[in-house]
């Protein structure tokens, strides 16, 4: 071992490295998740144990016990041990369950794992400096950036954003003719 290496910052480094190991497994997780619908279902159909949600959903009980339990450990859903039952909690359901609202997430998530689909490409790019256009980006990138975008616009464009942009509104209520460029809508 290098006598120079600080066993303390190694731990503490260490630490660190493992906390993103561990996120980044809790993204795939809340990622297979969504796409399975387990989260809808969970809100739809719970409190209740995985049998329950397993009939419900179509998944197999077995993993389905996994995903909850592992969801249950990172805090993203609830487990009632006197029950044996999950559910989610209001801000759960916002967060993970409410697709099409601002605080939903899982777009974020998909966006990130859509990156895994094509680390060939962006170590290429790393390697060569030549740039990444969009087209090269997996398709589950541009689902992801629209899922997590949208509602972000949807919710706020009318309401907030151009009312804070000094004359903008009245403009366009007088009738200003408007390009609308690359916002994502």
């Amino acid at each position: 071992m290098n006598p120079n290496l600080n066993v303390d910052k190694l731990m503490e480094l260490t630490g660190k490295v493992f906390e993103n190991v561990s996120g980044a497994g809790s993204l795939l997780i809340a990622y297979i998740g969504d796409q399975a619908g387990v989260y809808v279902s969970l809100e739809e159909n719970g409190p209740c144990n995985a049998k329950e949600l397993a009939s419900k959903t179509g998944l197999d009980e077995r993993y389905l016990l996994e995903w909850l339990s592992a969801n249950a450990a990172m805090g993203y859903i609830s487990y009632h041990e006197d029950s044996d039952e999950f559910s989610l909690t209001p801000e759960q359901a916002a967060i993970f369950a409410h697709e099409g609202e601002p605080t939903c997430m899982q777009g974020l998530f998909q966006g990130i794992v859509s990156q895994y689909a094509t680390h060939d490409v962006a170590l290429d790019v790393f390697k060569s400096g030549r740039g990444r256009p969009w087209s090269e980006h997996n398709e589950c990138c541009f689902c992801g950036t629209d899922r997590f975008f949208r509602p972000l616009y949807v919710s706020n464009l009318l309401e907030h954003w151009i009312p804070s942009l000094d004359g903008v509104k009245e403009k366009m209520e007088s009738g200003a003719a408007v390009a609308d460029i690359g916002c994502g809508l």
